[in-house]
């Protein structure tokens, strides 16, 4: 099998497409469907670490911190994730409402309490981009990407980007920010040596 060179591979969602994933989301599966995109988009998760969220991770919701096992690293040492008042709401709401302990729980009648499998996870995450109406190559890591470019329109912290997505180095982060020509072009402003009196 021959793989697309991972610009061409990876897309990456704007703000309006984002939106409609959650619009679409919404109708599909209620606010089940809803968080399982908001949580990518707002925590910049993998798709095995959203499905892993318990109750657990949101003790320290109130300080709008998140606890998330990084599970790309070695030892999948446990991190806190930023969030923003509101994202914090919509937690403490769906957290309100939810009987189990995992966010995500089984939608398998064969599961005894668990949390949904990733490939449970996925067919929903695809059944919302095609109700959305977006491109089907767009995958749940999109999300993440999602988060990354808007941590870096807000910040323009390469560091706290990197912190925020919990990358062990900085090498991966810049893939993430997909920085646009005017972008670059303030950075090269800022950045540009000294010029010769």
């Amino acid at each position: 099998m021959t793989y697309a060179p991972k610009s061409e591979r990876e897309r990456f969602l704007s703000q309006p497409e984002f939106e409609k994933l959650l619009l679409a989301a919404d109708d599909l599966g209620g606010d089940y469907a809803f968080m399982l995109v908001y949580a990518g988009g707002a925590l910049g998760l993998r798709i095995g670490e959203a499905v892993a969220l318990s109750r657990d991770n949101f003790k320290r919701l109130r300080e709008n911190l998140v606890s998330v096992a990084t599970l790309k690293r070695r030892g999948h040492p446990v991190e806190d994730v930023a969030l923003d008042d509101e994202s914090r709401e919509l937690f403490q709401e769906y957290l309100a409402a939810l009987r189990g302990r995992w966010l995500f729980p089984s939608t398998d009648s064969q599961s005894s309490g668990g949390h949904v499998s990733l490939r449970q996870a996925n067919r929903l995450f695809k059944r919302v981009v095609l109700a959305a109406g977006l491109n089907p190559k767009f995958s749940y890591h999109a999300l993440r990407h999602y988060r990354g470019l808007r941590l870096w329109q807000s910040t323009r912290d390469m560091k706290f980007v990197q912190l925020q997505l919990r990358h062990a180095s900085m090498r991966h982060t810049p893939r993430y920010v997909h920085m646009d020509e005017k972008s670059r072009v303030a950075v090269a402003r800022r950045v540009a040596p000294l010029r010769r009196r």
